[in-house]
């Protein structure tokens, strides 16, 4: 056995343990929408996972298209049904085949087995892959990093037409796991940049096939793939209508990132609550952001001026970690400033640069004990984020000690407490909310369904009501109401919502019709 499989076998075993408080894990967080309520991933609906959004088998509307995502999903409900552990193991298992991609990967690009290791091996313990990996709607990072990573590999070392396919093939596939993936065609870029290497006539036709493919889907992503317009979200946000704000913030995210990566303490959901935002672009971490770049490339030119092969490698690895961090910089707008998972890529390239300048180092005694500190500390942490992520209701107390105005944090809590039977004390959160925020029917609903637990109708009544006022669309609350009329014997009310609201709005729901001709013969 080599010392490859070796490193293999290790990096399996010790990932498998760290991750392996998650399999313990619940649906959580936007599950419900991706999963277990989406209608199209528990019938197989192959066809509207490639033409309509995410949700759309949830009967919302997202810009999320992760047409692999939901096929893998619901391959694995066909098998195994609202297993929760089996999405869990299978996260982990794409978490860890990633890892090991990574590390043959950096293996032909280093030329070496123990940065590549070192690398891998943070990658996979390190406790800010939590949101990616513990969460189950999170696997479309370790799906695209996967199939990016293949992607660069075989064009690397691609010597024929069919490993030329294979490469187009992951890419595609990277892709339509997550648009991200689109990064590799700057990665590429630099890497042959970097190297002096002319392009042979074979790479030449790849590399334009691969950005011509990931320019053209980036394309209709913004257009006929874009479900939404995302503008809207942001209409009232200066984030959102200034693209030198958002660069100012992510100069600022940019170091909030390395801070994260070296000492990963304060974790948590909903961090565009906690992310400042920069309205001028002339401060202090716009300065930094540009010293601190300029002084490490010429650090790497200066200090391996003697090497070019080494210094270039050592180039290549910090611009592939800028260029992933691209996407966030506020150019394109996304769903959200800053999450967690946005560095799962990012995190391979960073680790790979500061292990690959420190090589020299790592040979000695007081490295490696270091190392093996940093890595049972990473475990621990994680250990300590998967406790949180495992209970509902304990990862949203512990997001709201960070974000307690996130009126969804907030809504999902209530609603899990409900669950459980703290009707009093979601009543509570849910109260919390509306003074937040009183324009959310979400609220209103789930604040009626306790009251229609408890029994009391007429206050549930009211909410329904509010809920249908905010939002006339808010089918949930029609369709309630209507069960609490007939539930209550309230036919005449029942009768109604059916003539008034429900019919005129639902034409062609049979169900309802049924409903409305039985309740008239009675």
């Amino acid at each position: 056995m080599n010392r490859t499989k070796e490193f293999v076998i290790i990096l399996i075993l010790i990932a498998f343990i760290t991750y392996l408080p998650s399999l313990f894990g619940n649906f959580v967080w936007d599950d419900e929408d991706v999963l277990y309520e989406n209608s199209y991933v528990k019938d197989l609906r192959i066809d509207t996972f490639f033409t309509k959004n995410a949700l759309a088998g949830r009967g919302k509307t997202s810009n999320y298209y992760r047409p692999i995502q939901l096929l893998f999903h619901s391959l694995i409900y066909q098998g195994f049904g609202l297993q929760s552990w089996a999405f869990h193991l299978t996260s982990i298992l794409m978490h860890i085949i990633t890892g090991i991609i990574v590390f043959i990967f950096l293996c032909y690009i280093l030329q070496d087995e123990v940065v590549p290791l070192l690398t891998a091996l943070f990658f996979l313990i390190h406790p800010i892959q939590t949101e990616a990996v513990s969460y189950i709607a999170g696997i479309n990072d370790p799906l695209y990093v996967s199939f990016m990573m293949l992607a660069l590999l075989v064009f690397f070392i691609h010597k024929n037409i069919k490993q030329a396919m294979f490469c187009i093939l992951f890419f595609c596939l990277a892709l339509l796991s997550k648009e991200l993936a689109v990064v590799a065609i700057g990665i590429i870029f630099i890497h042959e940049v970097l190297f002096h290497r002319s392009f042979a006539t074979k790479k030449y036709v790849l590399f334009a096939i691969i950005a011509g493919i990931g320019t053209l889907y980036i394309i209709a992503r913004l257009t006929v793939l874009q479900f939404s317009d995302i503008s809207l979200y942001w209409r009232e946000s200066v984030y959102g209508t200034s693209l030198f704000v958002r660069l100012a913030t992510f100069f600022r995210i940019f170091f909030i990132t390395l801070g994260l990566f070296i000492f990963p303490r304060e974790l948590h959901l909903e961090r565009d609550f906690t992310t400042p935002i920069l309205t001028n672009i002339l401060n202090p971490w716009t300065l930094f952001f540009v010293l601190l770049n300029a002084g490490i490339i010429i650090g790497v030119i200066k200090f391996m001026s003697t090497d070019i092969q080494r210094r270039n490698t050592a180039l290549f690895l910090w611009f592939s970690f800028l260029i992933s961090l691209l996407p966030f910089s506020g150019v394109i707008l996304l769903n959200g400033i800053f999450y967690e998972h946005y560095l799962y890529q990012a995190l391979i390239w960073f680790f790979a640069f500061v292990l690959y300048c420190v090589k020299p180092l790592l040979k000695h005694k007081i490295s490696i004990l270091i190392i093996t500190i940093v890595v049972i500390l990473f475990v621990i942490r994680s250990y300590i984020r998967q406790y949180e992520w495992i209970d509902n209701i304990r990862l949203y107390k512990h997001t709201l000690t960070f974000a307690p105005k996130s009126i969804r944090v907030l809504n999902n809590l209530g609603f899990e407490l409900a669950n459980v039977g703290a009707l009093d004390e979601a009543i509570g959160i849910y109260g919390k909310a509306i003074k937040i925020d009183d324009t959310k029917p979400q609220i209103y609903h789930n604040l009626a369904n306790i009251f229609v637990t408890k029994k009391q109708y007429e206050k549930a009544e009211s909410y329904f009501l509010k809920a249908i006022q905010i939002d006339p669309n808010f089918y949930y609350s029609y369709y309630a109401l209507l069960n609490m009329y007939m539930q209550t014997n309230n036919n005449k009310k029942a009768i109604a919502l059916l003539e008034k609201e429900m019919l005129p709005r639902y034409p062609n729901d049979d169900a309802l019709r049924q409903i409305y001709n039985k309740l008239g013969d009675k």
